[in-house]
């Protein structure tokens, strides 16, 4: 008779499932953060470094994505969102061109956007839970932006009227 102890509990022909970490850099910008554990460590014997495993960070950065269309969920144009946060333009022009997709993000959503960037948006009392309204929010915040620069735009219009009169 033949008794075989694993320790372990797993057998040779055992396999494992992969499990793959993503990291999502949730705000705006470029990430200026080390994407390895080599990268992270101070070794003044770089030989050592054969002996470190060298975890490599699976990092998901909103500025470096070029097309939010791949994603499949709402994380795309969340994504989208924080890519054009901090860019006036590019703010602008991701809001006409996905205002559909934006309108639709749930209240989660809305609340991560909100904790992430302070963005201030309300989540529209009424809708369903989770639901959320972005748009109605962004457009009001487009009014706004709007109203204040006809009034800049009247102002440096009188003032250039006024320097030319006198």
């Amino acid at each position: 008779m033949l008794f075989v102890i694993f320790l372990s509990g797993f057998a040779k022909e055992d396999k494992l499932t992969p499990v793959i970490t993503l990291t999502i850099y949730w705000n705006t910008g470029n990430w200026d953060g080390a994407r390895r554990l080599h990268d992270m460590l101070s070794v003044s014997d770089k030989k050592i470094l054969d002996y470190v495993a060298d975890y490599k960070l699976n990092l998901i950065v909103p500025e470096e994505i070029e097309d939010f269309d791949k994603f499949q969920t709402e994380l795309g144009p969340l994504l989208e969102f924080i890519n054009a946060a901090d860019n006036g333009k590019k703010f602008e022009a991701a809001f006409h061109q996905k205002r559909t997709k934006w309108k639709q993000l749930s209240g989660d959503a809305i609340d991560l956007l909100n904790t992430c960037l302070n963005a201030k948006l309300e989540i529209k009392k009424g809708l369903e839970k989770g639901e959320g309204n972005v748009c109605k929010g962004l457009e009001e915040f487009w009014e706004i932006v709007e109203a204040k620069g006809a009034a800049k735009g009247e102002a440096i219009g009188e003032a250039r009227l006024n320097k030319l009169m006198h």
